[in-house]
């Protein structure tokens, strides 16, 4: 059993946000939407206005851009990727899409691999720098970073768009979004293709390109039941095919992955929204294969996780949030039998606001690992 204990103060305001303003809301810091002046924690985002303008195809090249991150890769695209946050190590970084942790349960350190996630259909990338783990347990010791997925609004529409570039490299994606009546919906296919460049030093005799090709499905749906009720589901499957070079030869080696997350969830509105509950439901399926010198290796993880989380606003100037969380998680591999692991974790945070001059974070976790 592991007790987490968490306390943070800001005064004043700080400029932490990149393109955002400090009025501007981020959900990650606190699980509640915050005004970036209000967060005591170091909070970047990237908006998807942003990640158009500096043309960047992929997460990893998004994140060159976010101060107090470094990135390690071992080539181009489609290479192996780590981000490590203020120099902790990269499996203590988080990563979720719209709250559901994607991280690798196919690796035995748990890291994710950012070589294979693209841009498309995303709406805002939010990076927190420093230690989250009472909100987020023991994944979160260097920080986390909370992807979110574009919600359709409006007219109902469809784009289409095509790039190329160098290298044989070409971007193709389509994708439908707006409202009717009480549902939101998004949806985005993507292809990105290249042949790329040795992943070898050239100098020491690398010529063989390693090449890369992602496809990624990516959508989410948002409906309104009534005033108090209202439910959301949001899910992302990438297929990629990578060529890689064996440490210290050029080689013609390949590996496939794919990977699948999905999340769905009720928030229901009580007391007139004095109190809110989140009851959701996430899943990860994810596999990878590699050919080399070595032979061929295949590796499978799936996670399965519960969480119910309730926020409070018993007086002015104080949000309680408070909330269980249940997962499951397995790994198997060609040459091991299946394992699994399960954690149950309870949490509780209040975020204190004194004459909106000083502001206050203080939390407490209790993690159950089995």
């Amino acid at each position: 059993m592991k007790l987490s204990l968490s306390a943070a103060l800001l005064c004043g305001v700080m400029p932490l946000a990149v393109s955002a303003s400090p009025l501007s809301l981020v959900i990650t810091p606190t699980r509640t939407e915050t005004p970036v002046s209000e967060i005591g924690s170091s909070v970047s985002v990237l908006t998807a206005q942003d990640m158009k303008m500096l043309q960047v195809p992929t997460v990893r090249d998004a994140l060159k851009y976010i101060p107090g991150l470094s990135i390690a890769a071992n080539g181009g695209a489609g290479q192996t990727t780590s981000v490590f946050i203020r120099g902790a190590k990269s499996e203590h970084t988080l990563v979720m899409i719209d709250g559901a942790k994607i991280n690798d349960p196919s690796s035995t350190t748990d890291s994710y691999d950012f070589g294979r996630l693209t841009t498309a259909n995303i709406e805002r990338i939010e990076v927190l720098r420093g230690s989250q783990s009472v909100l987020y347990g023991a994944d979160a010791i260097g920080g986390v970073i909370n992807i979110i997925t574009k919600q359709g609004s409006g007219v109902p529409s469809f784009t289409s768009s095509a790039e190329y570039g160098s290298r044989n490299h070409y971007i193709l994606s389509t994708g439908a979004s707006g409202s009717v009546d009480a549902l939101r919906y998004s949806a985005d296919i993507s292809q990105q293709h290249v042949d790329g460049f040795s992943a070898f030093n050239r100098e020491r005799g690398g010529i063989e390109d390693d090449g890369n090709e992602t496809t990624t499905y990516s959508g989410r749906l948002d409906g309104k039941i009534d005033d108090r009720l209202r439910a959301y589901t949001t899910g992302r499957y990438t297929r990629s095919y990578t060529e890689f070079d064996d440490f210290g030869a050029d080689a013609d080696n390949d590996s496939k992955a794919n990977e699948l997350n999905w999340r769905g969830a009720a928030v229901l509105d009580l007391m007139g929204g004095k109190w809110s509950q989140e009851l959701g439901l996430s899943y990860l399926d994810g596999g990878r294969s590699s050919t080399s010198s070595f032979g061929t290796n295949r590796f499978q993880g799936k996670r399965t996780k519960l969480d119910w989380v309730h926020t409070v606003k018993p007086i002015a100037g104080h949000i309680l949030t408070g909330g269980l969380e249940s997962s499951e998680e397995t790994f198997s591999t060609d040459f091991d039998a299946s394992r699994s692991v399960r954690n149950d974790a309870a949490f509780a945070q209040d975020q204190w606001n004194v004459w909106d001059k000083l502001f206050f974070t203080a939390g407490v976790r209790v993690d159950d690992h089995e």
